[in-house]
This record gives C-alpha cells, sequence and structure tokens, in this order.
C-alpha cells in the first residue's frame, strides 16, 4: 500500500485481487487452488514489479463499477509467447449482509475469459469463466495460454438495488517461465563488510513457508 498508494490505499477490493493473483499456488500446481491450500502464499517480489525476459511475468490492476442486473465491463489484455500460466482475480467489497441472511453477500459478479476476443463485446461467453454465488472473489487460473489477444469480462449476475453502485477490481499475471519462480543466494565479496564507495551485489532468495493469502467459495 505504501509503495503503490494511489491504487491499493483505501482500496480493500484491489489489494485483495491484487495479492491473490501475484500469489504462488502450493507445489506450483493450479489443482492445489480452492479450499485446502486457497489461492497459495503471498509472493512479495511477484506483487512489487514486472519483469521482463523469458523467466519472468507482467502484471496489472484494473477497476471499474456495474450499476444493474446484466450490467457488464471489459478489458483487453495480451499475453505474449511463451506464457505458462494466466491467472486472473476478480474481487469486490460491499455492505455486510443482514443477521440471518440467506447468501453472505448481496451482488453476485461473474468472470469470463474470452481468448482472441471472437465471443462478443460484453457477454456471459468465454472459454474460461468462474461463476461463483455465495462470495465476493472470482477467480481463473489458465496454464500454457497461448499467445493472443483476451478479453475478460465482470458481468452483473445480480446486482442488488439497495447496494449500487458495485465497484469491483481485476487483476492478471501472466508468467513466462517457472510457474513458481526463485531467486538464488550469492554474494560477492565473501565478507562481512565493504568500504565506502565498494561495489557489490547480492540477490536474494526468498521461499516464505506459510500460505497465507485464502480464497473460500
Amino acid at each position: 500500500v505504501q509503495h503503490f498508494p494511489s491504487a491499493f490505499k483505501g482500496k480493500p477490493a484491489s489489494v485483495k485481487a491484487f495479492l491473490a493473483a501475484t500469489a504462488l499456488p502450493h507445489g506450483g500446481s493450479a489443482s492445489e487452488v480452492g479450499n485446502t491450500y486457497g489461492m497459495g502464499k503471498v509472493e512479495s517480489y511477484l506483487a512489487h514489479s514486472d519483469k521482463a525476459g523469458s523467466g519472468g511475468w507482467t502484471r496489472q490492476l484494473s477497476t471499474g463499477t456495474l450499476v444493474n442486473t446484466g450490467d457488464c465491463a471489459y478489458w483487453d489484455i495480451n499475453i505474449p509467447d511463451g506464457a505458462n500460466r494466466l491467472v486472473v482475480v476478480l474481487a469486490w467489497t460491499e455492505p455486510p449482509p443482514s443477521a440471518g441472511a440467506s447468501y453472505a453477500v448481496h451482488n453476485n459478479l461473474d468472470l469470463w475469459v474470452d481468448k482472441g476476443r471472437d465471443q462478443g463485446l460484453c457477454n456471459q461467453a468465454g472459454e474460461w469463466n468462474s461463476i461463483f454465488t455465495h462470495d465476493n472473489k472470482e477467480y481463473i487460473i489458465i496454464d500454457n495460454p497461448g499467445p493472443d489477444d483476451y478479453r475478460l469480462k465482470i458481468y452483473g449476475t445480480f446486482i442488488n438495488a439497495s447496494v449500487s453502485p458495485q465497484n469491483f477490481s481485476i487483476a492478471y499475471v501472466s508468467i513466462l517461465g517457472n510457474v513458481t519462480p526463485s531467486f538464488n543466494l550469492t554474494e560477492t565479496p565473501n565478507t562481512t563488510s565493504v568500504y565506502i564507495n565498494e561495489e557489490f551485489s547480492v540477490t536474494a532468495e526468498i521461499l516464505p513457508l506459510s500460505f497465507i493469502g485464502s480464497g473460500y467459495y
């Protein structure tokens, strides 16, 4: 939040979408994402910066608003050749429901991913979808998505008039190379101190053991 205050300060849905999209699944397997391990472990290096190159990644965030049931918004992105994984996460926040309510959330937003942008401008159509009904987060993980233009569609399946309009945040990360990137540790020179103005390099390996980025449905 300190690093990117304009994107995240006072915007919990954006924080949630971004950290979930850039989290690393347990064991690197997309099939492990869900109730057992949540979205994976938060990876601060992926969350803080893009990395160009064959073993790098790109991550971006966007926001929008839906007003009525049936409203739709979309975001066009391009995935380059060599991408081994595309992760898309949609999140939103809303007031708490009344005691004894049938559902934990008022509104239902759904997420669709249309590869090639050939299945309509803004509708419930695409090769992949996330259409859970009892939460305020949708996510899609695509291994080996293939290079193409992609349309991310946010569809207002149900918008409760009492809590309209509904703001949302959507984030994606495209990973090239290893889907669980890590960093080797080296230190030059091999000493515990350096002189003023002496040049040296350090590369850190960060391997958090706890899985703290959770998602429920």
